[in-house]
């Protein structure tokens, strides 16, 4: 890899953890605290302006509740979450799109926002519908990238026959599938 690709990886990189902790509201120094390194340190690797190794990006995603399964793109110089699909059997059920439904009652439904959405990680709960039957699933993997979140059912379903999914299935699906969130 280039050293200008390198260079934009390891901004981009920094950028999302600065991102990251400012969403869940941690200091740069609390950050660097709980990671084990110096403040300044810290705040250099947000900026993209200093490498580090494995183990110490791994504390930073532990810290900051990231699945550390990071992929930098050499053709683009682009840091996308691996969903390590090809290891995952999925389903991709129709869904209904919350965001379409939030503006057609707004009066009475409101879809989670970007910023609700920001604060997913693993093992929290989101509603999604799928003919007609809104439903909770356990979020195992989110590409905030791509806004694409796997997850398995966590409920007992009743429309099988017209949606096919049973509790415990493995679902792909978008962010404007979401109806709320249960943060865990």
């Amino acid at each position: 890899m280039s050293k200008e690709k390198h260079l934009i990886a390891r901004q981009q990189l920094g950028l999302f953890f600065s991102e990251r902790r400012k969403m869940l509201m941690l200091s740069v120094s609390r950050l660097a605290k709980e990671v084990g390194i110096s403040e300044n340190t810290m705040q250099r690797i947000e900026e993209g302006k200093f490498d580090y190794d494995i183990m110490v990006m791994f504390s930073i995603c532990d810290v900051l509740e990231i699945k550390p399964y990071f992929v930098l793109m050499e053709e683009s110089g682009r840091i996308e979450q691996l969903m390590e699909e090809d290891e995952l059997q999925y389903i991709e059920p129709n869904l209904e799109d919350a965001h379409t439904e939030s503006l057609m009652h707004s009066a009475t439904f409101k879809a989670p926002t970007n910023g609700m959405l920001m604060q997913l990680k693993a093992g929290s709960l989101v509603k999604v519908c799928a003919s007609g039957e809104r439903f909770w699933i356990k979020v195992e993997t989110i590409d905030f990238n791509k806004k694409n979140v796997i997850g398995k059912v966590d409920n007992d379903l009743i429309n099988y026959a017209e949606h096919g999914l049973k509790i415990g299935d493995l679902i792909k699906f978008n962010f404007q599938n979401i109806y709320s969130i249960q943060l865990q």
